[in-house]
């Protein structure tokens, strides 16, 4: 195996998730490239801590193993964090709000139910296992999609999905554990073995956002709920949508692989951002109060400024996710086949 085989793994399970506005407009305060600043080689951006200004890394080592790191924006040091508990396994995803860092360790096998999930307290530095993939190789060949869990954080609430046996029958179900009152709710199961799967849970403040997704023919479709953690209410918001995220009042998602739309919790009206039809697909949207992004099959990286309603087209081409987390901006430059990850200060 190469050297950026871990890297690139993780960075293919991350993607393994009515007014129109023309993407030729482009916004009038438009971001300048130029003030963009690079990571460190052979690290993935996964979170951001808005106390202390650091970019959460996942770091990988001469052995192709993955630790965990920060990378502060005052001084472009980067402060070790945690190596994975188990030294049989990697850690395959972490997150973080500020005041905890979770993370997901698993074998490199990705079939297997061999997960398990870990948490820091930044104020405390204790490390405390709170779940572990519980079913067995047999039942686990029986599931036809992932069973590692994407973790989302957000005021120390955690959520994922994962795949549990309960009196005999596998479950497919959202999971909300609340840190501060280590406490774990099971939000919603369906049945693990039927053509669909609940998926790319998000959390902000008192809402949680998945899709429930299936595969049909080469494309992955699904329908996008929402949950209200105060009086633990789920409605539906799309019946066409993948890969939601969530910040403050607004959701985004992905339609019809191509289409991305913007919902508003208050108001409950849709805007959908880019029209669909093209040729290249888009992935993996993600914003802040002021920003929405995502990147297309076509490496461009697109910037939706929510309050002009414009889009800004990044010249930087990539071959992975634009995310942003808080006020920062992030993806992975692709130029003469070599991959930098870099970030930008969002104004705010």
């Amino acid at each position: 195996m190469k050297k950026i085989t871990i890297i690139s793994l993780i960075l293919f399970s991350i993607l393994l998730s009515s007014c129109y506005v023309k993407t030729s407009e482009l916004a009038s305060n438009s971001l300048d490239i130029k003030k963009a600043a690079s990571l460190p080689q052979n690290t993935v951006p996964v979170g951001f801590d808005k106390y202390e200004k650091r970019v959460l890394l996942m770091i990988e080592d001469k052995n192709q193993k993955i630790e965990l790191g920060f990378y502060d924006l005052k001084n472009g040091k980067i402060e070790a964090l945690v190596k994975p508990v188990d030294s049989n396994k990697n850690i395959h995803n972490a997150v973080t709000d500020g005041k905890y860092v979770a993370w997901v360790e698993a074998s490199d096998n990705l079939i297997r139910n061999d997960w398990s999930i870990y948490v820091k307290d930044l104020a405390s530095r204790s490390v405390t296992k709170i779940d572990y993939g519980k079913l067995d190789n047999e039942i686990s060949s029986k599931i036809p999609f992932s069973q590692e869990p994407k973790l989302s954080l957000n005021e120390s609430k955690l959520v994922w999905s994962t795949y549990e046996l309960e009196n005999d029958k596998i479950l497919c179900s959202l999971i909300l554990y609340d840190l501060k009152k280590n406490k774990k709710d099971t939000i919603r199961s369906i049945d693990g073995l039927g053509k669909s799967y609940i998926g790319h849970p998000k959390v902000f403040g008192d809402f949680i956002v998945w899709h429930e997704g299936k595969i049909e023919g080469q494309s992955e479709v699904g329908e996008v709920y929402l949950y209200n953690i105060a009086n633990g209410q789920i409605v539906k918001i799309s019946d066409n949508g993948v890969t939601p995220n969530i910040y403050g009042e607004n959701i985004v998602w992905v339609s019809d692989k191509s289409r991305i739309m913007l919902y508003n919790i208050k108001k409950k009206n849709i805007v959908e951002i880019t029209r669909g039809g093209g040729i290249e697909e888009r992935w993996l949207p993600s914003l802040n109060d002021e920003y929405v992004t995502w990147y297309d099959s076509m490496g461009k990286v697109e910037l939706y400024n929510i309050k002009l309603a414009k889009i800004q087209i990044l010249p930087v081409k990539t071959n992975n996710a634009s995310r942003i987390f808080d006020n920062i901006l992030t993806w992975i430059k692709w130029e003469n086949d070599k991959t930098t990850p870099q970030f930008l200060v969002l104004p705010t």
